[in-house]
């Protein structure tokens, strides 16, 4: 009693069916994630209530621990089940040796996801490959309902133990790669013009002080930690002013309904933690800067 559980992932069937144990054990169901719910149970980790459960440090449990507290007739520790890696997810891949293929089956299975050979469309939630280009890949991005990722996904959430998010770990297509590398290109071409025109005004006046370069501050390893430290305390001290109970929407209408947000020189934990908000507020992360983004957000790193 005075349990307050929240629930995700699962089919009107099967939700109608743990709403029951719930009652039965005198617990309450609550529709939406809020920071005092005793625990969320999941069928998926990735999902955006999960990540939404996470953010606010709600703990998040497998559906047995529900089943197990009713048989027993008494609430078990939660401890024991915790999500794994993978817990939920079906997995495919593309462009990997049989050997790897097989070392990286076991790995997903060992962490409570499931392999498949094949790419389904309602049924396939990640497909790993090595770069873009393959059927499988062009189906997946087709559908829209396929992560395409790299392989050091796999095993960055291995290494954590945990899902991790798989934004920075996407398989880009080769029209995006070839605008990041035209915007790069024009970038150099840029600062190679200022440069030759710096030389020629040099010659032109005879004095090599017509246009002052100056030297990139040098720092030490030491120097450089502290700088970044500094920038992360910055970065924590204003996220720890948002109340993120504030942030979820009681309505339908979510707060972010419709935004496109553009982020760009946040270190990676704090790049997690303002994507997880958006996401949570109903909005959408744009990773190129283009003419569907109505937000950007700047930070100290930039």
């Amino acid at each position: 009693r005075g349990y307050k559980i929240c629930l995700s992932g699962f089919t009107p069937m099967e939700l109608l069916q743990n709403l029951n144990i719930i009652r039965n054990l005198g617990g309450t169901y609550v529709k939406t994630v809020v920071a005092d719910a005793t625990c969320m149970a999941v069928k998926r980790v990735g999902s955006k209530d999960y990540q939404v459960a996470c953010s606010l440090n709600v703990p998040t449990v497998t559906i047995r621990w529900l089943q197990d507290c009713q048989s027993s007739g008494v609430v078990v520790k939660m401890k024991n089940y915790t999500l794994q890696a993978f817990e939920g997810l079906t997995i495919s891949c593309t462009q990997i040796m049989p050997e790897e293929r097989n070392i990286l089956q076991k790995l997903i299975e060992d962490n409570g996801g499931k392999y498949t050979s094949k790419l389904v469309k309602d049924g396939t939630t990640h497909l790993i490959a090595k770069e873009a280009s393959g059927d499988k890949f062009e189906y997946a991005k087709l559908w829209k309902n396929v992560y395409v990722v790299d392989i050091k996904w796999v095993e960055e959430c291995i290494r954590r133990k945990a899902w991790v998010s798989e934004v920075d770990y996407f398989i880009l297509s080769k029209r995006t790669n070839d605008r990041k590398q035209l915007q790069l290109k024009h970038t150099l071409k840029s600062t190679s013009s200022i440069k030759s025109i710096g030389d020629d005004l040099s010659t032109r006046s005879g004095s090599k002080t017509s246009i002052k370069v100056e030297k990139p501050i040098e720092l030490s390893s030491k120097e450089i930690k502290e700088h970044v430290d500094k920038i992360l305390r910055n970065q924590q001290y204003l996220l720890s002013l948002i109340n993120p109970t504030m942030m979820i929407p009681q309505e339908k209408e979510t707060i972010f309904k419709r935004e496109v947000f553009y982020l760009e020189g946040f270190h990676s934990e704090v790049l997690d933690y303002i994507t997880r908000h958006i996401l949570m507020g109903g909005g959408r992360r744009s990773f190129i800067f283009n003419q569907f983004v109505t937000k950007v957000m700047i930070g100290d790193l930039a």
